[in-house]
């Protein structure tokens, strides 16, 4: 399988039995796209049903690059927990700002990282 990509805001890369998912804006909302002059959302649903595609394809790795302001918690725990429950090994990496919504699913990554110039901001509750 080669690249597909799903407006600007979330990518998908499959080479062998490793997988790429870049998630690139604000989790759960609809936000308008001015490449393809269309909405787009980041959803639970949506990674959902990616990461079972993966596992049909007999996936054994998925790095997941996040640079995200945030969203709505409900759909980051839902990607959290997609990301928890899959079989494959799952890295995070976090590549430019990983804030609110969005550091619940960086912690599912079995191996965590960020670049050197990442910044991450956790609510405290």
């Amino acid at each position: 399988m080669g690249r597909e990509r799903n407006r600007q805001q979330f990518a998908l890369a499959i080479r062998d039995n490793k997988a790429t998912i870049d998630i690139d804006g604000v989790i759960g909302q609809w936000e308008w796209d001015d490449e393809n002059k269309t909405y787009t959302r980041i959803s639970g649903k949506k990674i959902r049903r990616e990461l079972d595609r993966l596992a049909a394809a007999d996936v054994t790795h998925i790095t997941v690059r996040i640079n995200s302001l945030g969203g709505l918690v409900n759909d980051a725990i839902q990607i959290h927990d997609a990301l928890k429950e899959h079989k494959a090994r799952v890295t995070t990496l976090v590549t430019g700002l990983c804030a609110s919504a969005a550091t619940l699913i960086a912690m599912a990554g079995d191996e965590r990282l960020m670049s050197p110039n990442a910044l991450m901001l956790i609510h405290k509750c």
